[in-house]
């Protein structure tokens, strides 16, 4: 890949990330909201969608500069997965395939996985949270894994749920079950080593 390009990707993540969830069915929160000037703008959208993406390559890993410090003094977390749409399941993708892949890719990385219930007696609660979603056709995927937790505002001393502290996501065309496996496992590696950047192993 050319210096161009490298330069390039980063920028496009964010609006390439809007065009493919403006494409697809979202089920989360919204599942049974539709909105006719969202469904018109879709049909123009999965094209482009879906040629930028042949354009820029079949996978694109977003890069962004994290400060690891919100990582520091974690030593267990639980594992949420969104629940995956209709046409990762044509492809053959499970909620419950995902969440056994990344709690033993964070276990064999030497994190402690707890169950929902003891992690919410965790210290922040933090969480990694693993959304996929695709266009209706599943032209297209998006992958994102990030880590969540309870925070205070600094301004304010006030408690804040779940926020987003560490996340990488992925674009990727034409995708298979295998490929967004192997994209999610890519995730928590990332996640791990920015984990083990501040807490280095005894």
């Amino acid at each position: 890949m050319s210096w161009r390009w490298k330069v390039v990707l980063p920028a496009l993540q964010l609006p390439l990330a809007i065009l493919c969830w403006l494409g697809g069915p979202i089920q989360y929160h919204i599942r049974h909201h539709v909105w006719e000037g969202r469904a018109s703008m879709r049909r123009r959208l999965i094209p482009i969608c879906i040629m930028t993406m042949f354009l820029i390559g079949f996978t694109s890993p977003s890069v962004r500069a994290q400060d690891p410090d919100g990582l520091k003094g974690i030593n267990a977390v639980y594992v949420i997965v969104e629940d995956v749409p209709e046409a990762a399941k044509k492809l053959g993708l499970t909620t419950e395939s995902i969440q056994t892949d990344v709690e033993l890719k964070l276990l064999l990385a030497g994190m402690s996985v707890t169950t929902l219930a003891d992690g919410h007696k965790l210290p922040g609660r933090p969480h990694v949270y693993v959304r996929v979603t695709l266009t209706k056709g599943a032209e297209v995927a998006s992958i994102q894994v990030d880590l969540e937790q309870d925070a205070v505002l600094d301004r304010n001393a006030e408690h804040a749920l779940s926020v987003m502290t560490w996340d990488t996501d992925y674009l990727l065309a034409n995708p298979t079950a295998q490929r967004i496996l192997d994209d999610v496992k890519d995730g928590v590696d990332q996640f791990m080593s920015a984990w083990l950047s501040v807490n280095p192993k005894t």
